[in-house]
């Protein structure tokens, strides 16, 4: 459940957007509280507890790596998501990869940005990556539509930067589909939370990575549409 979220970001139109964004398309129904600095952000942390912080990476007042680090010393449950427009050199990467719970490049897409609260308000913020075959068996139960088999190959990319590269033109053989979603295998190790980008072949849709199960093919996942 996310009860409170903070937005940290010396734009207001970034601001007013996101807010507006988490509303209306994600349709968030709990606060919103939108800072313009780094120390408005700490004050804010400090009075009151939020689930989440989304969080620019370049403020006039403070860097946003210092800020990270005194978020997670005020508020450890607190899960900071960095945002930023600019290139990364790798230690700067390094040090998000290491605090950070997610990283979203800026534009911000919507798809993104509703995937992400959508599998934190479903799941409780839980992310864990299913690696018993009973328990993925434990989550096929629990689908919400019926799939028939399948066996065409689809191609992907990942709209979010995962380890720091934006991955495109990846191969998926299709087990299963259905209206809802589809379970597939591929080479490349997905997770939790993932959003991916389909081709023609299922309609050029957007899905999110339910769960995901390590194997000897590299990875099957169960995708739900969105």
């Amino acid at each position: 459940m996310i009860n409170k979220i903070l937005i940290v970001d010396d734009q207001p139109s970034i601001l007013s957007g996101m807010s507006r964004a988490l509303h209306k398309y994600c349709d968030y129904r709990g606060e919103i509280t939108a800072v313009e600095s780094g120390k408005m952000a700490l004050g804010a942390v400090s009075s009151a507890f939020y689930d989440i912080c989304f969080l620019d990476l370049n403020l006039p007042d403070m860097s946003g790596l210092d800020i990270m680090k005194e978020i997670h010393s005020l508020s450890p449950r607190t899960k900071v998501v960095i945002m930023t427009a600019e290139y990364l050199e790798e230690d700067i990467k390094e040090k998000i990869q290491n605090g950070a719970f997610l990283f979203i490049p800026k534009p911000i897409e919507l798809d993104t940005l509703k995937a992400f609260i959508d599998t934190e308000l479903s799941s409780g913020g839980d992310y864990e990556y299913v690696q018993e075959n009973g328990k993925e068996q434990n989550i096929e139960d629990k689908r919400e539509t019926e799939r028939t088999p399948d066996a065409r190959t689809v191609s992907y990319s990942l709209s979010v930067y995962y380890n720091w590269e934006l991955k495109s033109n990846l191969k998926a053989d299709i087990i299963d589909i259905s209206a809802g979603g589809i379970g597939m295998t591929t080479a490349y190790r997905l997770h939790p939370g993932t959003v991916l980008r389909f081709d023609a072949a299922v309609g050029n849709r957007s899905g999110l990575v339910k769960w995901a199960v390590a194997n000897e093919r590299g990875c099957r996942a169960g995708v739900k549409f969105i």
